[in-house]
Protein backbone atom coordinates (compact mmCIF):
# COMPACT_ATOMS: atom_id res chain seq x y z
CA UNK A 1 0.00 0.00 0.00
CA UNK A 2 1.20 3.51 -0.71
CA UNK A 3 1.90 5.49 2.45
CA UNK A 4 -0.42 8.28 1.32
CA UNK A 5 -3.35 5.96 2.16
CA UNK A 6 -2.06 5.18 5.65
CA UNK A 7 -4.31 7.59 7.50
CA UNK A 8 -5.54 7.22 11.04
CA UNK A 9 -8.91 5.47 10.89
CA UNK A 10 -8.23 3.60 7.64
CA UNK A 11 -9.28 -0.05 7.65
CA UNK A 12 -6.52 -2.24 6.29
CA UNK A 13 -5.69 -5.90 5.79
CA UNK A 14 -2.33 -6.99 7.18
CA UNK A 15 -0.28 -9.01 4.71
CA UNK A 16 3.23 -10.35 4.42
CA UNK A 17 4.09 -11.20 0.82
CA UNK A 18 7.69 -11.94 1.83
CA UNK A 19 6.69 -14.55 4.41
CA UNK A 20 8.68 -13.07 7.32
CA UNK A 21 5.72 -12.51 9.62
CA UNK A 22 3.61 -15.39 10.84
CA UNK A 23 0.70 -15.63 13.18
CA UNK A 24 -2.84 -14.57 13.70
CA UNK A 25 -2.50 -11.08 12.18
CA UNK A 26 -1.90 -12.08 8.55
CA UNK A 27 -4.97 -11.56 6.38
CA UNK A 28 -6.92 -9.85 9.15
CA UNK A 29 -8.75 -6.53 9.01
CA UNK A 30 -7.20 -3.94 11.30
CA UNK A 31 -7.46 -0.21 11.79
CA UNK A 32 -4.66 2.36 11.50
CA UNK A 33 -4.55 4.15 14.86
CA UNK A 34 -1.23 5.97 14.59
CA UNK A 35 0.25 8.26 11.97
CA UNK A 36 3.01 6.83 9.75
CA UNK A 37 6.60 6.98 10.98
CA UNK A 38 9.82 5.94 9.30
CA UNK A 39 11.94 3.42 11.20
CA UNK A 40 15.21 2.24 9.67
CA UNK A 41 14.00 3.26 6.22
CA UNK A 42 10.63 1.50 6.49
CA UNK A 43 7.36 3.44 6.78
CA UNK A 44 5.24 1.92 9.55
CA UNK A 45 1.93 2.66 11.25
CA UNK A 46 0.44 1.67 14.55
CA UNK A 47 -2.47 -0.66 13.85
CA UNK A 48 -5.06 -2.14 16.17
CA UNK A 49 -6.30 -5.71 15.84
CA UNK A 50 -8.38 -7.42 18.50
CA UNK A 51 -7.57 -4.70 21.07
CA UNK A 52 -3.80 -5.11 20.51
CA UNK A 53 -1.73 -2.25 19.09
CA UNK A 54 1.53 -2.76 17.22
CA UNK A 55 3.62 -1.36 14.37
CA UNK A 56 3.17 -2.81 10.88
CA UNK A 57 5.02 -1.88 7.67
CA UNK A 58 2.78 0.13 5.34
CA UNK A 59 4.03 -1.78 2.30
CA UNK A 60 2.61 -4.94 3.89
CA UNK A 61 -0.93 -3.55 4.17
CA UNK A 62 -3.74 -3.17 1.67
CA UNK A 63 -6.86 -1.10 2.07
CA UNK A 64 -9.73 -3.30 3.21
CA UNK A 65 -11.87 -1.76 0.47
CA UNK A 66 -9.42 -3.08 -2.16
CA UNK A 67 -9.87 -6.77 -1.25
CA UNK A 68 -12.64 -7.15 -3.83
CA UNK A 69 -10.15 -6.15 -6.54
CA UNK A 70 -7.78 -9.05 -5.78
CA UNK A 71 -7.70 -12.28 -7.71
CA UNK A 72 -8.17 -15.56 -5.80
CA UNK A 73 -4.44 -16.24 -6.24
CA UNK A 74 -3.50 -12.86 -4.77
CA UNK A 75 -5.80 -13.48 -1.81
CA UNK A 76 -4.22 -16.89 -1.23
CA UNK A 77 -0.71 -15.43 -1.34
CA UNK A 78 -1.66 -12.75 1.18
CA UNK A 79 -3.51 -15.13 3.50
CA UNK A 80 -6.86 -13.39 2.98
CA UNK A 81 -9.99 -15.51 3.27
Amino acid sequence: MDESYAEVGAEVILTDPDGYQRGTFIGKKSKVVGAPITHQGTVMCVVCYSHSKFYWPVHKMILASDVTLLTPEQKRQMGIR
